[in-house]
């Protein structure tokens, strides 16, 4: 227990992050750094989540308004206007969730 409490301890003595939080951060540099390994589709998710809170969002026990619940970073690139399917997938995919450390 006397472990257990040390670890909690060294823990919340962790540096802050380098790089505060912010909602004014400037794109990816490309002409200093080269083009990013990622592609930013926040614009996309922004689309996917308003649909779905549209279709089910009085449904949902947390429902906040679309603008509330989602906070725009930076430059967000704009979505694509393509169709968001709602109907039930075919995929049969299988979600797991694996408690860590802290689990109640």
């Amino acid at each position: 227990m006397l472990l257990a409490f040390a670890a909690c301890l060294l823990c919340a003595c962790a540096s802050p992050p380098k790089v505060p939080w912010s909602t004014s951060f400037e794109p990816w540099p490309e002409d200093q750094l080269g083009l990013p390994d990622f592609v930013d589709d926040r614009g996309r998710f922004r689309e996917i989540f308003c649909a779905i809170s549209a279709e089910r969002g009085a449904e949902l026990p947390d429902h906040r308004e679309r603008e509330a619940a989602l906070t725009r970073v930076g430059i967000e690139p704009a979505g694509t206007g393509a169709a968001v399917g709602l109907a039930p997938s075919d995929a049969n995919l299988l979600g797991l969730m694996v408690p860590g450390v802290g689990w109640e």
